[in-house]
Order: structure tokens, then C-alpha cells, then sequence
């Protein structure tokens, strides 16, 4: 059973003004005030009427609220709401709210029932209904008894000069889950949940994977990605000395000796690597670490590192830095 919302006509404005910023709503019924008591069990509503009221849904969704502004004495008229399809003569219950008390002043209460266009309202009350006044022309229309959702039937009672104090609010629903996406659907582009959207999954980090093969006058880096994407590779190698002839320049972005003496750098070039493919990049060793080998002995050897650097989708940079020791090639004496 919906929770009775007692609210002033002017908080009731605000209300639905401020909603209509978000998307477009709609309401349909009549807003009159019922004074006047009719004690007929029966589904009832609006055949015709003279005002400029809305009788029919203007558009397909989902009914959210409905309400009834009585002035009736003190205590309470039990009333189920009813969604009526088809017409002029034929009409069938397509939906019903739980029953609900109307009591005196501005009633509303909240509901899910799916609505198309052209659908109408109804009210079915055990001892009756409450009614506003109108004029000759104001038409309601009834079937005696309580007809239920799925339930045709054709009105076998028509008086006229009285109105059905009786308006709804029906929400757009965008993914055809049931729920009104102004106030009941926290995901209206998910069909798979009403509440608050899932956050979107973070984009799979880049990885990427290195394996250097050291060769007499090279380094063969085998560079693998997650992604496709250019990946530059470089790196570095220290010497035990510096060699006469003046200073070695280096092309490392980040120089970190591994030891004292002079850092050279490495410059392995820059290509496209494709997502599961594994390419080969020819590191070629620098003039001053060749000649720096051939004068270390064999069983020792230089270090250095050896980096391949790629920049995933988000613009992060990803680097895989590898340590490498190269051997060295002076023949050993004696």
C-alpha cells in the first residue's frame, strides 16, 4: 500500500515544477475538490466532461503518483485506483494501485502501473465514492462491482453533472523496465536494474612485457603489448671508465648510474607494436660500450637496464624496465 503524501497545493506545484526540469512528465485527470458523497460500488470514471482537463494519458510510461482532493467529513473513503484501456463502450482493467484511504484534504499516493497512450482512470470504492460537482454535460460512467486487472467490461451506469476528483502523473520510461525514470529509476538507459547506475568499469590497465637477448653487438629486445600502440625502447649502460677522447653523451631521459663512471645511453627506436604480437627491436651497442667490452675481461660484465615505454588510452605512461649485464670479451690471460 502507497504512503498518503498530505501536501498544500502550492508545495505540490513546487514540487512537479522543479521535476519538470529534470525530463517531461505529464499529468492527466481532473483536479476538482469532491464534496459530494455517492455510495455507488462500482468501477467508475470520467465518460465526458466540458472542462479543458486531460482525461486520457498523453503519453506511454509509467504512472508513479495519483491523487484525490476530497472535502469530506473526518474518517476515510477506502479507493483502488484503475487503469482503464479501449473505449468508447469497451474498456478492459489493464493495471490497479493497492487500496488506498482518501481522507479530507489533498491525497496522494504512490504507484507502478505501466500506461499507454490514449489509457484512462478509474476508482473503485466498496461503499462508494466521493464526487465534485459539474455540470449536465459532465459525464461519469460505471460497471457495478470491482473489476479487475484483465477484466473487459462495458458500463451499465451513466449519470451525469458530477466529476471524479481523480489526477495522475505518468513518468517517461526509457528502457521499458517498469519504473518511472524521473523518480523510480535510478539507471534509465539499463533495462537490468532500477537503482543507481553501475560506475563504469575501469579501462583494462596497458601492460607490457620485455625480454632482452644480449648479443656480441647488440641487444635483441622482444617487446609484447596488451594493446596496440607505438612503444619506444632505450635505455642505458654504466661504464667502469671514462675513456680518453672526452665525454660520452648519453640519450637516457632518466640517467641512474648504477656505479661511478660514465652512463651511456641506449636507443632501441620506435615502433608499432599490435595487441598479442610480439616485435623485435635491435638495440645496436654505442661505439665507447664496444670498445669498453673488449677491454673487460671475460667473466665480468657492464650493467645497465633496458626500457620499452608505450602511453595507454588514458594518456598514462607505462614503462617496463628490465635490468641487463653485458659480458664482457677481453680474452683472459694465462
Amino acid at each position: 500500500m502507497g504512503t498518503r503524501i498530505a501536501i498544500s497545493a502550492a508545495v505540490l506545484f513546487v514540487a512537479l515544477a522543479s521535476a519538470s526540469r529534470a525530463s517531461a512528465f505529464a499529468e492527466f485527470g481532473d483536479n476538482c475538490v469532491g464534496k459530494v458523497p455517492l455510495p455507488l460500488a462500482g468501477t467508475v470514471f470520467q465518460s465526458e466532461t466540458t472542462k479543458k482537463v486531460p482525461l486520457a494519458s498523453p503519453l506511454a510510461g509509467v504512472i508513479t503518483r495519483w491523487r484525490v482532493n476530497a472535502e469530506i467529513p473526518p474518517g476515510s473513503m477506502e479507493e483502488t485506483l484503475k487503469l482503464l484501456r479501449g473505449g468508447p463502450t469497451s474498456f478492459q482493467v489493464a493495471g490497479e494501485s493497492g487500496a488506498e484511504a482518501v481522507v479530507d484534504g489533498p491525497n496522494m499516493f504512490d504507484t507502478r502501473l505501466a500506461v499507454q497512450v490514449g489509457d484512462r482512470l478509474g476508482l473503485y470504492g466498496k461503499l462508494g465514492f466521493i464526487g465534485c460537482e459539474g455540470e449536465s454535460s459532465d459525464v461519469i460512467a460505471a460497471k457495478s462491482g470491482n473489476m479487475t486487472t484483465g477484466t473487459p467490461f462495458s458500463p451499465d451506469i451513466t449519470t451525469g453533472s458530477l466529476r471524479i476528483p481523480l489526477a495522475a502523473i505518468v513518468e517517461p520510461d526509457a528502457d521499458g523496465d517498469g519504473y518511472g525514470d524521473e523518480t523510480q529509476d535510478g539507471c534509465p538507459a539499463d533495462a537490468s536494474t532500477h537503482a543507481a547506475c553501475p560506475l563504469p568499469r575501469p579501462a583494462p590497465a596497458l601492460k607490457l612485457d620485455a625480454f632482452p637477448i644480449v648479443l656480441k653487438r647488440s641487444i635483441l629486445l622482444l617487446v609484447g603489448s596488451s594493446e596496440s600502440r607505438p612503444v619506444e625502447v632505450f635505455g642505458q649502460v654504466g661504464l667502469r671508465r671514462r675513456h680518453r677522447g672526452g665525454a660520452l653523451a648519453s640519450k637516457t631521459r632518466k640517467p641512474k648510474a648504477p656505479g661511478a663512471g660514465t652512463i651511456v645511453g641506449l636507443d632501441g627506436g620506435t615502433e608499432d607494436v599490435e595487441a598479442g604480437e610480439i616485435a623485435r627491436f635491435n638495440v645496436k651497442l654505442p661505439g665507447a660500450v664496444k670498445r669498453e667490452l673488449r677491454q673487460t675481461p671475460r667473466g665480468k660484465s657492464l650493467k645497465g637496464t633496458i626500457t620499452a615505454r608505450a602511453t595507454d588510452s588514458s594518456g598514462k605512461v607505462v614503462d617496463r624496465t628490465i635490468s641487463i649485464r653485458l659480458p664482457g670479451q677481453k680474452p683472459r690471460h694465462g
